[in-house]
């Protein structure tokens, strides 16, 4: 269960980031097993992705009880490649760019893409209505 709105919006936007990872929509490798620096990236990306698309609808983010302890799975990843977080900020901009991109076509009433699942849909508009 949810706490907050504030919460629901954080999870459900993290997840969203992931959603738009796949090989159909922004194919970034989603193969990363718990505790592999693959897998440390692809959450990096998704908390980085979840910040600015909250961002860009004027929604707070409130760190979780134990957000520190989640971003400490991030720190072998970060120490191993100079360059992760960079990476990671480019690929999150592109995901929340891309949902912003859904948003607006869902808006306008343009929105035709097959990759966009139901339940996704249905997501991406209750988010949308509450900004």
């Amino acid at each position: 269960a949810f706490l907050s709105s504030a919460g629901y919006a954080a999870t459900l936007t993290h997840e969203l980031i992931h959603w738009t990872g796949a090989a159909h929509r922004l194919a970034r490798d989603l193969t990363g097993c718990f505790g592999s620096r693959t897998y440390a990236s692809e959450e990096l990306i998704a908390e980085l992705g979840a910040a600015f698309v909250l961002g860009d609808l004027g929604l707070d983010r409130s760190p979780h009880p134990d957000h520190a302890a989640y971003c400490a799975a991030w720190l072998p990843l970060l120490r191993a490649d100079p360059h992760a977080l960079a990476t990671a900020a480019t690929q999150a901009s592109r995901a929340s760019a891309y949902l912003a991109e859904l948003r607006l076509a869902a808006m306008d009433g343009s929105l035709t893409t097959p990759s966009l699942s139901p339940g996704a849909a249905s997501a991406t508009s209750t988010l949308w209505q509450a900004a």
